[in-house]
């Protein structure tokens, strides 16, 4: 970018990222808006129209290089956009320590609903419709953005297999304490 700004762009979502020292944040958020507005110049040239009240910023730091930000909120258009907590991409939060524990709490409180509904119609229907149930659900939930886990603390990643293990059991119709194992004896998941 002519800004001399990272950028990530899908569909009408925009990522600008910039990265600096925690005594140079100021200034780069001065540059961060001077391209914004930049950028708003040429959208409106292209009939096109940002949205100030959706912009946010988010400053990814330690604890410690955090304590060194003061005053670095952005103003556009006369808007003062400060620092938040989380920002959201793709339906995706994303907090200041890249844990994403809102985005897993989220996708398992969706797919801990589906699977009650599923389980309480589960006798009227046969093994393939849950299967595509569950894939449709909650597989498809949990694998969403997956790429985006890579690193995270696999604490943070327990409920996701909680939400595979109690959708496995309802696929092989079993209960909540039960084992699932393969013909030859072998455990392939338990709680």
């Amino acid at each position: 970018m002519r800004c001399g700004l990272n950028v990530h762009s899908y569909a009408d979502d925009t990522q600008l990222y910039v990265q600096c020292d925690a005594v140079n944040c100021i200034a780069e958020a001065a540059r961060l808006a001077a391209c914004i507005e930049e950028l708003d110049g040429w959208m409106a040239s292209n009939r096109l129209k940002l949205d100030a009240d959706k912009t946010q910023v988010m400053w990814v730091r330690t604890r410690q290089q955090l304590k060194k930000i003061v005053d670095a909120e952005i103003i556009l258009k006369g808007h003062r956009i400060a620092p938040s907590t989380s920002v959201v991409c793709l339906r995706i939060p994303t907090d200041l320590k890249l844990t994403f524990a809102l985005h897993v709490k989220r996708v398992v409180v969706r797919c801990f609903h589906h699977l009650r509904q599923v389980s309480a119609i589960r006798r009227a229907l046969s093994d393939d419709n849950v299967r595509m149930l569950v894939h449709a659900l909650i597989y498809n939930r949990v694998d969403y953005c997956n790429s985006l886990l890579h690193r995270v603390a696999t604490v943070h990643l327990r409920p996701f297999q909680s939400v595979l293990n109690a959708a496995a059991l309802l696929i092989v119709r079993k209960r909540k304490f039960d084992r699932i194992r393969s013909p030859d004896q072998k455990i392939i998941m338990s709680r």
